[in-house]
């Protein structure tokens, strides 16, 4: 999970079979991303360098 103090916008990152899945950790039951990993490690990146 990635969270920020003062910040209301966290996401929470599980790694299951072959892919990564996102969601807003506080909406358990809402949307799930599933990205593979040749999509989520270029993502990384772009968002480490923000």
């Amino acid at each position: 999970m990635s969270t920020e103090p003062g910040t209301v916008q966290c996401v929470e990152c599980a790694i299951r079979d072959d892919r990564i899945h996102l969601r807003d950790s506080k909406d358990a039951e809402g949307p799930v991303i599933a990205v593979g990993h040749g999509s989520w490690v270029p993502f990384v990146r772009t968002i480490r360098r923000k």
